[in-house]
C-alpha cells in the first residue's frame, strides 16, 4: 500500500477550531495509512505530547520556532504564513523520491480562499475539507456595525478570489475537493464541481462528549447553556433580549448560563443588570474542556444564536451530549441541526430573531417531552453523521482508490 502526505499549516490536538479538526482527521488517517505529516514547528509540543494517537504517522516540523517566527505567526496575514510554509514543504518534497506516495492531502488552511502549487509535484492532490466563504447576513449589518470595514473587506475578498488565475489552477488541478457544505461548492470553478464531495468540516468525539450516565431529574428550572466567544458574531446580545421578552410574557423557570469570554462581556453584564435579569442569566467566563463537558451534561437546552457559522463545533458537542439545540437557520447550523433535534431561527432582522428565539426558549421550557425527544435525536444524529467513527468511514472511502 502506498504512503500519503498531509500538509497542514494548523494541526494541534491541544487547540480547537481548525487545529482541532485537522488533528481529528490526521489521527484517523494515521490509523489506516502510513503518512508523512508536514506541520509548522510551533505545533510540535502539542503533537509530541499526543504522539501515540497517530500510530502510522511520521511528523516533519518545518520552520524553527524562533522569536521572529512567533511574531510572524501572531501578526502576519494567514495567507502569507501559508505561502511561506508551503514553499518550504514543496522544496523538501522536490528533493525526495515520491514514487511511493499515493496522494498529497492539503488539510489546512481550511478556508476556500487558500491555494498553493503542490499539484505540480505530479502526485494526486486532495484539498479540504474547505469552509469559510459564508458572507455576513445582509439583514444583520447593524449588529456588526463596529466591524463593518473588516466584514466588507472579507466579503469582497471572497467574491474576488474566485477570479484569481492561481486560485483557479489550484482547484482545477486538484483530484478531489472536499467542501464543508453545499454553500462552499458555489465558490468553486464550475469545471471542478463534479469532483467535489461534501464532508462537514467539523466532527465531535462522541466518547468524550456524551450524555450523563444517569438521566437528569425533572426540575422546576430549565437550564439553557451558551458556549462561545462573547462577540457579535455569536449573538449573545440576541439571547439576552430573548430572555427579557420571555420574562415580559411571564415565562418562569428559565436559567441561562453563558460560558466564554470576549469583547462584549462588559456590555452583556450591563444589559443583564439593567434589564433585571441577573437572577436568571449568569456569565461564567471560559472553562476547561472537561468542565464544559460536565456543564453540557447538567443542562437541558443548548442555545447558540450564531449569525455567521460555517461549521459549529460547540453545536455538535451539545448534540453529542444529548441536548436539543436552538440556533440559526444559516450556514453550518442549517445542515447540522434538523427539525427533530432542535429549532432553527430564521434570519429576517434582529427584532424578529430575538422574538422568535424567545418563543423557541418558551416552547422548550414548557415541553419537557419535546426537550427529551429532541435531545435523544440530537445524540443519534451526532453519532451517525458527525462522530469520529462516521468520519473514519468517509476518509477510508475517499482514500481507498488513491492508496491501493
Amino acid at each position: 500500500m502506498k504512503r500519503a502526505i498531509i500538509v497542514a499549516l494548523d494541526l494541534n490536538p491541544e487547540l480547537g477550531s481548525e487545529c482541532g479538526n485537522a488533528h481529528q482527521w490526521a489521527r484517523i488517517i494515521a490509523r489506516h495509512y502510513h503518512v508523512d505529516v508536514f506541520v509548522p514547528a510551533w505545533h510540535q509540543g502539542g503533537i509530541v505530547r499526543s504522539l501515540s494517537v497517530y500510530p502510522l504517522a511520521t511528523f516533519h516540523f518545518m520552520f524553527p520556532n524562533t522569536p521572529i517566527q512567533s511574531v510572524l505567526r501572531k501578526l502576519g496575514p494567514p495567507n502569507v504564513r501559508n505561502a511561506v510554509f508551503v514553499h518550504v514543504v514543496k522544496r523538501t518534497l522536490q528533493r525526495a523520491d515520491l514514487r511511493e506516495y499515493g496522494l498529497i492531502h492539503v488539510l489546512t488552511p481550511a478556508g476556500v480562499h487558500s491555494f498553493n502549487s503542490l499539484y505540480t509535484l505530479g502526485i494526486p492532490v486532495i484539498v479540504g475539507p474547505l469552509g469559510g466563504a459564508l458572507p455576513s447576513h445582509p439583514a444583520f449589518r447593524d449588529t456588526f456595525k463596529d466591524q463593518w470595514l473588516r466584514n466588507s473587506l472579507r466579503d469582497t475578498f471572497y467574491r474576488l478570489v474566485v477570479h484569481l488565475p492561481s486560485w483557479r489552477r489550484y482547484f482545477l488541478n486538484a483530484n478531489t475537493v472536499l467542501v464543508g457544505t453545499d454553500f462552499v461548492t458555489e465558490f468553486l470553478p464550475e469545471e471542478c464541481r463534479s469532483k467535489s464531495q461534501v464532508v462537514f468540516d467539523t466532527c465531535v468525539d462522541t466518547d468524550v462528549y456524551k450524555p450523563p450516565t444517569e438521566r437528569r431529574p425533572t426540575e422546576s428550572t430549565v437550564r439553557v447553556l451558551f458556549a462561545g466567544i462573547l462577540s457579535a458574531i455569536k449573538g449573545p446580545v440576541l439571547l439576552v433580549e430573548a430572555v427579557r421578552l420571555c420574562r415580559a410574557r411571564g415565562v418562569q423557570g428559565l436559567e441561562v448560563v453563558l460560558f466564554g469570554d470576549g469583547p462584549l462581556r462588559e456590555r452583556l453584564q450591563r444589559l443583564i443588570d439593567d434589564s433585571g435579569l441577573d437572577d436568571c442569566i449568569t456569565l461564567r467566563g471560559r472553562v476547561p474542556k472537561q468542565e464544559l463537558v460536565e456543564q453540557y451534561q447538567k443542562s437541558d437546552v443548548f442555545c447558540l444564536p450564531t449569525l455567521r457559522e460555517s461549521g459549529g463545533s460547540a453545536i455538535l458537542e451539545a448534540m453529542a451530549c444529548g441536548l436539543p439545540v436552538i440556533t440559526s437557520d444559516y450556514g453550518g447550523p442549517r445542515y447540522s441541526v434538523t427539525d427533530d433535534c432542535g429549532i432553527r431561527i430564521g434570519m429576517v432582522n434582529p427584532d424578529q430573531y430575538a422574538r422568535d428565539l424567545s418563543f423557541a426558549l418558551e416552547l422548550l421550557v414548557r415541553r419537557e417531552d419535546l426537550r427529551r425527544s429532541m435531545g435523544h435525536r440530537a445524540r443519534q444524529r451526532a453519532l451517525e453523521s458527525f462522530s469520529l467513527q462516521a468520519l473514519d468511514r468517509r476518509i477510508q472511502d475517499i482514500y481507498r482508490d488513491y492508496m491501493a
